[in-house]
């Protein structure tokens, strides 16, 4: 367990430091490919910037989220985030207790 645990992490960081190489030397040789970055990271920034704060009168239901939908669209999913809460808030013990989990 701790050899495989050792390689894994091992394999992760080689992994991470080929994809830093890569990435700097593709940035070097394509200055387009970095100001296409940029412009990714400051309208990703602006639209951050733009978002009303969390728990600010927003709601937790996340249906009308785009990426939800479609995911919802590919693959069945059993409960939504109300009925997920719900059966949170009524687990019982095994003495017929509430229990908050």
């Amino acid at each position: 367990m701790t050899n495989t645990c050792r390689w894994g992490l091992v394999g992760a960081v080689m992994m991470r430091g080929a994809a830093i190489t890569v990435g700097g030397i593709a940035i070097l040789m394509l200055r387009e490919l970095m100001l296409a970055y940029a412009a990714v990271v400051i309208y990703s920034g602006f639209r951050l910037a733009s978002a009303p704060p969390i728990g600010h009168g927003q709601d937790d239901d996340l249906g009308g989220n785009s990426i939800i939908r479609t995911v919802r669209t590919k693959i069945q999913l059993s409960l939504s985030l109300s009925q997920v809460k719900a059966e949170r808030r009524a687990t019982r013990t095994g003495d017929g207790f509430p229990k908050r989990t």
